[in-house]
């Protein structure tokens, strides 16, 4: 992949996604027609679809702490229109011009030990700005693995794989429907991008001409509008930045944290879809100066049947007392499982560095 030009073919994706007349989030009869039919139909791909290199003016990006998502990988990229920039912003999220289009792709390798035992792809999921606003749908991989099709009305699939360890799984996988988007991407009651901001691009990214830091990368190209910074990208060492979860830092307290703001602040954030909770589990809120908004000692405001007959939601030094720990392990019961996104599958990694977390906890009884 090259670094990012304003070439004619980034100028015609462009004017293509532009030219769109995206749905709502929950699309109505028909409206999902609005969409085209097909993946291949955007040229964000150059070749064969399934090897997903990016076409020129599609650049590849990664994130720190990614959603887990019964332990899919992703592959993700974005596009950006001509002339388009990205609103940079060292603290909050990024804004995208009209014409953005966002891709993730979800895939389960066939052999995780084994890269060029090849892998299946599952779904793509698209993310589009047009006239201001946010739009998502999902295209849903045939098994030819040639193309995937516009998929509004959500499935479920039996996916096997053998894992890093050599053991056989299957995963009974859930491609969402267009409605449950919300659950996820609503911010200020509208659709908003979670995944491309500062604390989570901060990092490395093998590119074809070499690692860079993606911030740095995305600068160079010409994509940062960095006047929120004063005109320029400050050093990415001074940055915000997450770390993997699942990565070498043995650093438990950051990996938790980290993992508590990719899988749960997207919703449990003052202007998110859980705000009724106030509970506030981005990696910013202190939980020293903010420890009950990150729930310790916090009784629930909205939990309902999901509490398990405890509580609060964090017990300090007591996760099995815990409403979020409860939650987080009960995947199978629909009024208690968190995140409620389709999961089937626990989170162990997660489970694990949160459990650790509340445990390290300066422990002090709980009081109404």
């Amino acid at each position: 992949m090259r670094l990012l030009s304003r070439s004619p073919g980034l100028t015609a994706l462009g004017a293509a996604a532009l030219a769109l007349a995206l749905p709502a989030c929950s699309p109505g009869p028909g409206d999902e027609g609005n969409f085209l039919p097909y993946l291949s139909d955007y040229k964000f791909f150059a070749g064969a679809l399934a090897d997903q290199q990016p076409a020129d003016g599609v650049v590849p990006y990664d994130v720190n702490a990614p959603l887990y998502s019964d332990h899919a990988s992703k592959l993700r990229f974005m596009a950006v229109p001509a002339g388009g920039r990205i609103g940079f912003d060292a603290s909050e999220r990024w804004t995208f011009p009209d014409g953005a289009t966002l891709i993730k792709t979800f895939y389960y390798p066939n052999d995780a030990r084994n890269p060029a035992a090849g892998r299946r792809l599952i779904e793509t999921r698209l993310l589009q700005k047009s006239a201001g606003a946010w739009s998502a749908i999902t295209y849903l991989w045939d098994q030819t693995q040639k193309d995937a099709r516009r998929f509004v009305a959500g499935t479920s699939l039996d996916v096997g794989y053998v894992d890093g360890a050599g053991a056989s799984q299957t995963i009974h996988y859930q491609v969402p429907n267009s409605s449950q988007c919300k659950e996820c991407h609503l911010l200020d009651m509208a659709l908003w991008p979670i995944g491309p901001r500062t604390e989570q691009l901060n990092r490395a990214y093998a590119y074809a001409t070499g690692a860079e830091n993606q911030l740095t990368h995305l600068d160079k190209a010409g994509l940062l509008d960095t006047s929120a910074s004063g005109g320029t990208l400050p050093a990415t060492d001074k940055l915000p930045a997450m770390i993997d979860p699942a990565g070498p830092s043995l650093d438990t307290h950051a990996k938790a944290r980290s993992w508590l703001d990719a899988n749960c602040a997207h919703c449990h954030t003052e202007r998110g879809y859980a705000s009724s909770t106030h509970l506030r589990l981005e990696i910013e809120t202190s939980e020293t100066t903010e420890a009950v908004d990150v729930g310790v000692c916090r009784p629930p405001v909205a939990t309902g049947p999901g509490s398990g007959g405890f509580l609060y939601d964090v017990v300090p030094g007591d996760p099995d007392r815990s409403i979020l720990m409860y939650r987080m392990v009960s995947v199978t019961d629909p009024k208690a499982k968190m995140p409620p996104i389709p999961l089937t599958t626990v989170d162990a990694v997660g489970v694990e560095l949160v459990r650790q977390w509340i445990k390290d906890l300066p422990a002090a009884p709980c009081s109404k």
